[in-house]
């Protein structure tokens, strides 16, 4: 019995480590891509081959949706049909920007919603931004 514990343990330590030291990366990797701007080949492949497959998709849906409908409303589920089949496709085909990554647009849309909601702080970061940019152009006459 004691030999066939000690792989098992062994194993199950060893994987548990390697998890560990992955954790760092991954987190790190998650923030870049947050962060990043799309780069020219991620726009250029969402150009042409992303939104038309999505495109694609939307319509597929649509017609999925159509034929569904009937019963669909019998269940009581046509909003989350709709949601699913429809909607989702065509936001990401037409509202997406061009290249973003799901990560980078649910940070873009959340910024967007920070600045409608907090207008005073916007005006403020303004009034900061113009005061800094004429402090620099002073600097360098």
């Amino acid at each position: 019995m004691q030999r066939a514990k000690r792989p098992v343990l062994g194993s199950v330590l060893a994987f548990s480590l390697m998890l560990a030291g992955m954790t760092p990366t991954v987190s790190s990797a998650q923030q870049r891509l947050v962060d990043d701007e799309p780069g020219e080949l991620a726009t250029i492949g969402d150009a042409i081959f992303a939104r038309p497959a999505l495109l694609l998709a939307t319509g597929v849906g649509l017609t999925i949706y159509t034929a569904t409908l009937p019963f669909s409303i019998l269940g009581g589920s046509e909003k989350q049909a709709a949601e699913t089949l429809v909607l989702a496709p065509a936001e990401a085909t037409f509202r997406r920007c061009l290249g973003c990554t799901p990560a980078q647009e649910q940070q873009r849309r959340i910024e967007q919603r920070t600045r409608k909601a907090n207008p005073e702080a916007n005006q403020q970061q303004q009034a900061a931004d113009e005061q800094q940019g004429s402090d620099g152009s002073d600097e360098q006459e």
